[in-house]
């Protein structure tokens, strides 16, 4: 039996759907900082390096 989502899970899994779009967007060559930094500017999404870095850990994404 699986429990409902968080909100914060959910909010993990629209920032993957970001992360993959500007990873594949900028041929896979950005790594968590600037990925971050795209976030801020470009999504204007206020989110911290560390919680991008996890999240890129766990889909298995990472610059060339």
């Amino acid at each position: 039996m699986s429990r409902p989502m968080t909100a914060k899970e959910i909010e993990d899994e629209e920032v993957k759907a970001i992360i993959l779009k500007i990873y594949k967007e900028t041929g896979y060559t950005y790594g968590y900082p600037r990925i971050t930094d795209e976030l801020h500017e470009e999504y204007k999404k206020q989110i911290n390096h560390k919680r991008v870095y996890r999240l890129m850990k766990e889909m298995g994404v990472q610059a060339l």
